[in-house]
């Protein structure tokens, strides 16, 4: 499943914005190397929304908040429907006025968007997520809109025409007729710095999790949280270093069989020469018994 991570500032907040985002985009590095995006929302209501493919190592350096940014919603994406190639799919997802994450699947996703007749914000686009916050945009995040989705969703967006509230909403996976409920929203002065829990937490680890709420100790607890999250960072880069190292041993020696299957084509596998001399020696010998048994009569057997 995907990483959601986020956070909600009043504007005198002491966090330093680029290394809470950062530190929150490291402690969730590991669940998803589809694609990494960010989206921040300035004290003016605008927001600005960063994508790119791969993991969150293709943006943990160079990822950049203005300390005005009041809200940020951070995303790593483990692709399920909509490939992460068509830049629309990827998170976070903008939908008119509404830009937001999603980890999860929506089942019901073109039914609700075609029974509201509502026409995707690009026209390659395909990711379920979509839904989501077209709903959210057109009911103006009434929570019974919610009820309408099928699947399993843990989400959180902000809204242009709303320069103050970060929504969020989580609901598990469960039958036709029940979807997500929400569970609340933020905004400032109170400050809140959220991500999903490690992959290790199991099958239920969709929900997002509060990681601190008083303003008086997000800035320490930030800090301290950094340090460890980037450290994580660290260890996951060279894991994927060792990976790429190995699949490009695994390469060349796939494109040296291949040049060997050209240079010999008759041969049909590689056997060793001492195995082929040993299955010829053989055939002879079967060759004399049977000559040996069924000799015509008045001829010696023997040679």
């Amino acid at each position: 499943m995907c990483g959601i991570a986020g956070f909600s500032l009043s504007t005198d907040s002491q966090v330093q914005r680029t290394l809470a985002a950062q530190a929150l985009l490291a402690g969730i590095a590991e669940r998803g190397a589809d694609a990494v995006g960010y989206a921040h929302r300035s004290p003016d209501g605008e927001v600005e929304i960063t994508k790119l493919r791969g993991g969150a190592s293709a943006l943990l350096d160079e990822l950049s908040l203005p300390p005005s940014a009041c809200a940020a919603l951070i995303h790593v994406r483990d692709f399920t429907k909509g490939h992460p190639e068509i830049e629309g799919n990827n998170h976070p997802v903008r939908h008119g006025a509404v830009v937001g994450i999603h980890n999860g699947i929506v089942e019901n996703d073109d039914a609700l968007l075609a029974r509201y007749r509502i026409a995707r914000a690009e026209p390659q686009m395909t990711v379920d997520s979509e839904a989501i916050f077209a709903l959210m945009e057109i009911r103006r995040h009434d929570p019974r809109a919610l009820a309408e989705l099928r699947g399993a969703m843990a989400a959180a967006w902000l809204d242009a025409r709303d320069g103050e509230t970060l929504f969020l909403a989580r609901g598990r996976l469960r039958h036709s007729g029940s979807a997500a409920r929400p569970t609340g929203s933020t905004s400032p002065p109170r400050d809140v710095l959220w991500r999903s829990p490690p992959p290790l937490c199991g099958p239920r680890s969709t929900s997002p999790r509060c990681a601190r709420g008083a303003s008086s100790t997000s800035s320490r607890d930030a800090s301290c949280a950094s340090a460890a999250f980037v450290r994580i960072a660290a260890i996951a880069r060279r894991a994927r270093s060792r990976r790429s190292v190995r699949r490009a041993r695994q390469s060349r020696a796939s494109s040296a069989w291949q040049r060997s299957r050209r240079s010999h084509p008759r041969q049909a596998s590689s056997v060793p020469s001492g195995n082929t001399a040993t299955s010829s020696s053989r055939r002879r010998s079967r060759t004399r018994n049977w000559n040996a048994v069924h000799a015509p009569r008045g001829t010696s057997r023997s040679r």
